[in-house]
């Protein structure tokens, strides 16, 4: 139990410091979704090879391809769509059926609240880069989502 105690605490700091990035930045940086694929691979090195580790990864290629598929629509950013398939990469296949939805309401929740505080504050209370996230038509920091269902799912389902 205890190694796996490193990679679970290693998943909760990056989904935890690239939300905090997000937030302050509006911008996801490479680093996390590599750091969250290079902590997988810590982690399956300490609990070995598992029989549905293939689930992971066909996790983690069909959240990348229709990620990528929404960025080059302009739906979604590209560093939301990667850490979200990193962040995919950590569950089987019934682990990313309570993810998705965990992320989805959760990003849905944060959408409603950020439509809410923008309608409330007027555009000439935001200047400066500060408050650029309650501009009245501003992006989502998308990455709180994803580390907030992303940390629920890993503890419902015992990562």
């Amino acid at each position: 139990m205890t190694t796996n105690l490193f990679p679970l605490l290693a998943f909760d700091a990056v989904l935890i410091l690239a939300a905090l990035d997000d937030i302050r930045r509006l911008h996801i940086s490479n680093l996390f979704p590599l750091a969250m694929v290079a902590f997988f691979v810590v982690h399956v090195a300490l609990t070995g090879l598992s029989p549905d580790l293939w689930q992971h990864l066909v996790s983690f290629a069909a959240v990348l391809v229709v990620g990528m598929f929404l960025f080059a629509r302009g739906l979604i950013g590209g560093g939301d769509a990667k850490l979200l398939a990193s962040t995919a990469l950590w569950f089987d296949l019934q682990g990313l059926w309570i993810l998705l939805p965990a992320v989805t309401i959760v990003g849905g929740f944060i959408a409603l609240l950020l439509v809410m505080i923008r309608w409330m504050v007027p555009a000439r209370a935001t200047p400066g880069a500060k408050w650029a996230a309650l501009r009245r038509r501003g992006p989502i920091p998308y990455a709180v989502p994803i580390c907030v269902g992303g940390i629920m799912t890993a503890h419902l389902t015992g990562l």
